[in-house]
């Protein structure tokens, strides 16, 4: 039992429960074997993410975090799996899913950051505190199909498309009149 619990303790990032870098190469690597190459990539950055470290600290920034794996825990139930990859960076891996799908859930996402997550952490930090509307929390995404590439290939694609992720984050901010 307590092998078990060392073994999911070591793919398991501790603070926000997501699975880590380690654990997402075990899962890559199963994928690969099972031939499942019908998924697709989002690799998320947050926005704004070193000012509430900055400004209010470690515990408020691990909040943040916490608070953002939740909402990635709830998207991707039953569909796919989440993974903190890094600091702020995290990947949603969709099974059998398309861009179509995937762009979809990048906007829940987005609403769901805009109408949970700034409002809880707005809660947290006290309503008399006025965050700059440039710097509440979004997200970054990039977006890539696994088709015919190994899911190492299509991370590198989605990290890529990571870069031009602005153009897309303005339309949704344009898109939902913020």
């Amino acid at each position: 039992k307590m092998n078990g619990q060392l073994s999911d303790m070591a793919v398991t990032d501790l603070l926000t429960g997501l699975y880590n870098r380690q654990g997402f190469e075990k899962l890559m690597q199963e994928d690969e074997k099972n031939d499942d190459r019908n998924n697709v990539i989002l690799y998320l950055d947050l926005d704004n993410f070193k000012y509430y470290n900055d400004t209010f600290g470690h515990e408020l920034g691990d909040y943040v975090l916490v608070r953002f794996a939740y909402v990635l825990k709830q998207v991707v139930k039953r569909i796919g799996y989440a993974v903190r990859y890094g600091g702020d960076e995290f990947v949603l891996v969709l099974k059998e899913k398309d861009v179509e799908f995937a762009k979809g859930v990048a906007e829940k996402l987005f609403v769901m950051l805009s109408e949970g997550v700034n409002p809880d952490i707005q809660r947290k930090i006290g309503e008399d505190t006025v965050i700059p509307k440039e710097k509440l929390i979004t997200c970054s995404v990039g977006i890539s199909e696994c088709k015919g590439n190994s899911i190492a290939e299509a991370l590198n694609n989605a990290d890529l498309q990571l870069l031009k992720a602005l153009v897309f984050v303005s339309a949704l901010l344009f898109a939902h009149g913020r």
